[in-house]
């Protein structure tokens, strides 16, 4: 890759992710557990999970985009009489700026979803951990397919429920009840 390429997408999502786990994985181990209390599975353990799930998710995805012949390359036009390309000017400048659209709009969506996970991180303890999951997953849910509303709606409740069930009840790990409790 030289100087003048953009930083291959699944590079920059890796890089993202990772940065995500990482966070995750100091968090989780900045968590002191009850010493009161004795849990096979401690308050650790699921941020833990998570944190090197992503480490792991964002090794392979830089990796997949470091590899050559990763990237689609623009296919070449045909040679004319000539031999040279039969493309004019005008089509590859479209061509340019439709991938300069296309990276900003990725650019954009890892933009708003940063913020969006900033903004749950932020509210995860005073809203309590159903509404603020609730809340980020439809909001995120609904940016990326903003027309499929209900459904988005029912995964995102159907998901926060679920995993708070799965936590508080089958873990046995409390998850701040905010707003709920």
């Amino acid at each position: 890759m030289n100087d003048n390429q953009p930083i291959p997408r699944d590079v920059a999502l890796g890089g993202v992710t990772g940065l995500l786990g990482l966070i995750f994985v100091v968090g989780a181990l900045t968590i002191t557990p009850d010493p009161s209390a004795f849990k096979v599975l401690g308050p650790r353990v699921a941020p833990l999970t998570i944190g090197v799930a992503a480490v792991l998710v964002s090794i392979a995805l830089v990796v997949r985009g470091l590899r050559p012949g990763s990237r689609p390359e623009a296919e070449a036009a045909p040679p004319d009489e000539i031999g040279t390309n039969a493309a004019t000017s005008d089509e590859a400048d479209d061509v340019d700026e439709a991938s300069a659209g296309s990276s900003w709009r990725t650019h954009r969506r890892l933009i708003v979803t940063f913020g969006l996970l900033t903004v749950y991180i932020l509210v995860f303890i005073p809203l309590g951990y159903v509404v603020s999951t609730f809340a980020f997953l439809l909001v995120l849910t609904t940016y990326t397919e903003p027309r499929k509303v209900l459904r988005n709606s029912l995964f995102a409740a159907a998901f926060a429920v679920v995993v708070y069930l799965v936590f508080t009840r089958g873990l046995q790990v409390q998850l701040p009840p905010g707003l709920l409790g």
